[in-house]
């Protein structure tokens, strides 16, 4: 008896069978991968149209057999293949699997070079897949640089958490990163700063076998623009240190000693009175080298403005700048940051980042004339000399570079002594100043 719900689809030589289970549900049985399926159309016509398909496929997968026992050379490159992967000992079926997978990363004519050069230059041991969060955890641990460095490097490596914290470092490619600074709204020196401490991190991950490869290599650096270093006038500096001396009489010395020693801020807090007084008596201040940026101990001649200054306000011991402002806030080591905004209102005077250094290298090259002597007096190289100095030393005349290592403190009378100053200090305030 002929079952109505069993229809024979025959094409090319192959029947497939489609079977009428209700009106508008028609499951046609598809052997195409090995395996029965069942597929499901919801009228005839669309079955008839599945059916043909499998057909198509199945009768060309038997023409494609049958070209395999008909062909020589096919038969011949099986035997091979089969050969050549049972050297190996890999099925045939899974060596054509890596085959193809290698191909997609390397061109055909570079793969056994790719090879060979992965066997020269590979891990000695294997690779630990460590996430980021994990990698900055340990490199934070045995990194070693100064307290200031590290907590720069620190408020990076929030960033870089921040964006690839749980990823695994070995995943983590160059474009990645790229696109990642490019997003970014950092300046040139920031962006190149911020890729040094990037290309740190991963130098330590290579050493440590949490990755192979370095991406940050191949990003080129932005160019930063060479702005010229801004000084103050004499008449301006006169003005910043006498209403010091009245309005903040605990940052006289600072301010003298930077504008006329050349000393850096971050230099200055680590020089004591005791250093001082020796300072007057031999009329150069030693700065060791564990205290200079460079690392290497320099003399700063004592002018006799300078002297006059320190005189003026002389303590037996004790610290130069008062204690709350190496403070550590959440974000910074200290609250260096905040001095020039500070200074700018109590002496109403514009403050210019790192100021007092740059203007003391230009008016004593002005006023002496001698390129060795300041970059004795100053710690700095012959490059940075030529790059802020030199230049900005021929427009300024010898006039003016006299007068500035002519001012002296005000009249005795004017002058708040420091045990009556408040060395606790005011609140302090936003601002911005260049404490390097």
């Amino acid at each position: 008896m002929k079952n109505e719900n069993l229809i024979e689809i025959r094409h090319l030589g192959i029947t497939v069978r489609v079977i009428r289970e209700r009106p508008t549900r028609y499951v046609i049985a598809d052997y195409t991968s090995g395996h029965r399926v069942r597929r499901v159309r919801t009228s005839l016509a669309a079955a008839k149209e599945k059916a043909k398909e499998i057909c198509e496929t199945l009768a060309r997968g038997k023409s494609e057999d049958r070209a395999i026992i008909t062909s020589n050379d096919l038969r011949y490159n099986l035997r091979k293949a089969l050969e050549l992967m049972q050297s190996v000992g890999i099925e045939i079926r899974q060596g054509a699997e890596l085959l193809a997978a290698a191909l997609r990363i390397v061109p055909a004519d570079e793969l056994l070079a790719a090879a060979q050069f992965y066997k020269a230059n590979r891990p000695d041991k294997p690779l630990l897949r460590l996430n980021v969060n994990q990698g900055i955890t340990e490199f934070k641990s045995n990194h070693r640089a100064s307290a200031i460095r590290k907590q720069n490097l620190s408020n990076f490596l929030e960033l870089l958490a921040r964006k690839f914290g749980s990823r695994e470092i070995v995943d983590i490619d160059q474009v990645e990163i790229e696109n990642w600074f490019a997003g970014q709204s950092w300046s040139p020196k920031t962006y190149n700063d911020n890729l040094q401490m990037t290309s740190q991190f991963w130098k330590c991950a290579i050493k440590n076998r949490w990755a192979t490869k370095n991406p940050i290599t191949e990003i080129e650096r932005l160019t930063v623009p060479n702005k010229p270093v801004k000084i103050y006038t004499p008449d301006a500096l006169q003005k910043q240190l006498f209403n010091l001396c009245q309005n903040a009489p605990e940052l006289v010395v600072v301010a003298a000693l930077g504008a006329f020693g050349g000393v850096r801020i971050r230099e200055i807090t680590r020089v004591d009175w005791t250093r001082l007084n020796e300072a007057l008596q031999t009329s150069f201040l030693e700065l060791e080298g564990a205290h200079t940026k460079t690392r290497t101990t320099r003399y700063v001649p004592i002018s006799d403005n300078l002297k006059a200054w320190l005189l003026a306000y002389r303590k037996e011991s004790g610290p130069l700048l008062p204690p709350h402002w190496l403070e550590k806030t959440k974000k910074h080591l200290d609250r260096l940051n905040e001095l020039g905004r500070y200074i700018q209102r109590k002496t109403k005077v514009e403050w210019q980042s790192n100021g007092w250094r740059h203007s003391f290298g230009t008016y004593f090259l002005k006023l002496h004339g001698d390129p060795h002597a300041t970059i004795t007096a100053m710690g700095t190289s012959i490059d940075k000399l030529d790059k802020h100095y030199t230049s900005k030393a021929r427009i300024v005349t010898k006039e003016m570079a006299a007068a500035w290592f002519k001012i002296y403190p005000p009249p005795a009378s004017q002058i708040i002594p420091l045990e009556n100053s408040n060395d606790n200090g005011p609140a302090m305030e936003t601002g911005n100043v260049n404490v390097a």
